[in-house]
């Protein structure tokens, strides 16, 4: 059934990015097994294209002909989430992921996980915390990265970013 796909399909989307699921409460909803922090590989955010373009595909095997005015409005609005998702593909070094903006800065969006988001009311928490910080250094590699990937494509921050770093 189409209600199940979008659950199960968003599931999979979700999963991709558990710095996202965590904040949200939704680790034990969706089944997340082992702490995590985001995979931000170049290589893991194709896979993620590729995820929802496969989802895509699927989605749009369902009759959108048999659906009724206020079903076609979800088919609509989920058909929009995953193109939009697929419409930043050529643009994924873009976001410059080293500055102080924390919608796309990685270290401050690490900083924010830890201090801000992160759960710590049971034992539990307590131990997938300090699992989530032996994840920091192959996250901050993962950066460098990218980072690097940039710099050969000849994208780097704008000045007055760099001026709010150093200053």
């Amino acid at each position: 059934p189409l209600e199940a796909f979008y659950e199960e399909s968003f599931r999979l989307i979700a999963l991709r990015s558990p710095e996202t699921v965590l904040p949200d409460g939704l680790e034990e909803y969706y089944g997340v097994e082992e702490p995590l922090l985001d995979d931000i590989s170049l290589q893991y955010q194709q896979q993620t294209f590729e995820l929802v373009r496969l989802i895509l595909d699927r989605f749009h095997a369902y009759d959108r002909q048999a659906l009724n005015p206020d079903e076609l409005i979800t088919y609509e609005t989920y058909e929009w989430y995953l193109q939009d998702i697929l419409a930043m593909e050529p643009f994924l070094l873009y976001p410059y992921p080293a500055t102080y903006f924390p919608t796309t800065s990685v270290p401050e969006n690490l900083v924010m996980l830890f201090s801000d988001y992160h759960p710590l009311e049971t034992v539990q928490d307590g131990r997938d915390y300090v699992a989530r910080l032996h994840l920091v250094d192959a996250k901050l590699a993962q950066l460098i990265d990218g980072l690097d990937a940039r710099q050969e494509q000849g994208l780097l921050p704008p000045a007055f970013a760099i001026d709010w770093e150093v200053y």
